[in-house]
């Protein structure tokens, strides 16, 4: 008897759970296939990433699907993927507070420290880079540059995600 893949049952319940069809699913990946065949069949990555989103903002001629389902396009996504769900995907709730750490003395960010509800406790959960950070932030929809100057216009802007600013002696 084969091993039973608890990652592919899950997949499957997901994607059931959601409502999918898999033979509307199966029919819409052939029409934009066929469309991506007919303007470039070596379409690269980053436009192919760049055509969704246009799609799902509705910049691409459409209506578009609103941003309130953002969150839910990208877990059914994950699922059919089988990756786990990236930090800057993460819905809000799950992080309990971000810690800004700048250089001592500096308005250069070092980390940004992410402590999740029911995670480590007083232990960050993950330690984000400027990029990270400014994509988790844009993830956000928060267009707001990081430097300790602007920590408190963050904090607001995040509203249910507790934000802290502490200093990194590097010395």
């Amino acid at each position: 008897m084969s091993q039973f893949d608890t990652n592919k049952w899950f997949k499957k319940q997901y994607l059931t759970e959601a409502g999918l069809n898999e033979s509307k699913a199966d029919s819409v990946a052939k029409a934009m296939d066929d469309a991506i065949d007919t303007i470039d069949p070596e379409l690269s990555v980053r436009d192919f990433a760049q055509a969704v989103g246009k799609i799902l903002k509705g910049e691409a001629g459409t209506e578009g699907y609103g941003s309130f389902n953002f969150p839910e396009f990208m877990k059914v996504l994950h699922a059919e993927l089988g990756m786990e769900e990236s930090l800057n995907e993460a819905e809000s709730t799950d992080i309990e507070r971000l810690d800004f750490a700048f250089i001592d003395g500096t308005t250069k960010l070092y980390a940004v420290y992410v402590y999740k509800k029911g995670g480590r406790g007083i232990q960050w959960d993950k330690k984000l880079s400027r990029k990270e950070a400014q994509e988790l932030l844009n993830a956000n929809d928060i267009d707001i540059e990081i430097n300790p100057y602007n920590i408190d216009k963050i904090d607001d802007a995040l509203k249910d995600i507790k934000v802290t600013q502490s200093e990194f002696d590097v010395s």
